[in-house]
């Protein structure tokens, strides 16, 4: 019944002219707010320096207020649930920090991720894998920029630090290397109009790895 009543609501809102919900660029960063200071690379690139540029981009930016497990899948889940709605044109995740994989995955690490293994680490740990998902649900275009951070040499059995080879979702460009070479390609590359992702691949430094979509005719802030 209430199912009946919520498409009555919409017709309704449709017959009356009023707009749908209009789609935003949201960027998801899953920085170092909030990081326990073992787990904090050795480098002075914080999370701000993405975030900046990408909120004078008209990002709207969303973030843990802290690198717990929770808040991590919460901040997640909030643009999973935009998503879902309808309501998020570009997309750009970006994951600062320390990361683990086992043969199939791998996981940017929380706080307690201290001994994790292949067994608890969904707990842990938030997969690439499904935030490779989201940025393919993206109406417009979607990139994911990783910046491995500081190893953590406690991991458990079946996991080793670092990052494995990501199994590309369709549509969406993943940029990886250092956290202070990401952040110049995010801002002289990605968030410049007219880039096509060919051509951030092309000018990219060493050290900083372009794969997945990669178009000569797009990139994240529209046409050549």
């Amino acid at each position: 019944m209430q199912g009946v009543r919520l498409i009555g609501y919409l017709l309704m809102a449709l017959a009356s002219g009023v707009p749908a919900a209009r789609a935003a660029d949201v960027a998801l960063i899953l920085g170092d707010t909030g990081q326990t200071a073992t787990l904090r690379n050795d480098t002075s690139i914080t999370s701000v320096d993405f975030a900046a540029p990408l909120r004078q981009a008209g990002f709207e930016i969303i973030q843990p207020r802290n690198r717990s497990s929770g808040n991590m899948r919460l901040a997640a889940q909030r643009v999973e649930a935009a998503l879902a709605a309808g309501t998020v044109n570009r997309l750009v995740i970006v994951v600062m920090g320390p990361v683990a994989s086992s043969a199939r995955e791998s996981w940017a690490l929380s706080n307690g991720a201290a001994g994790a293994s292949s067994l608890n680490i969904g707990v842990t740990g938030i997969p690439l894998g499904a935030l490779s998902d989201m940025a393919a649900a993206a109406k417009g275009q979607a990139v994911i920029l990783i910046a491995p951070g500081r190893a953590v040499d406690t991991l458990g059995l079946g996991l080793e630090p670092g990052l494995t080879d990501l199994k590309a979702a369709p549509g969406v460009t993943y940029v990886t290397g250092p956290a202070d070479l990401l952040t110049e390609t995010l801002t002289d590359g990605l968030l410049t109009a007219g880039r096509s992702f060919d051509d951030i691949a092309r000018d990219a430094p060493q050290g900083v790895s372009v794969t997945g979509f990669v178009s000569g005719e797009v990139g994240l802030m529209g046409q050549e």
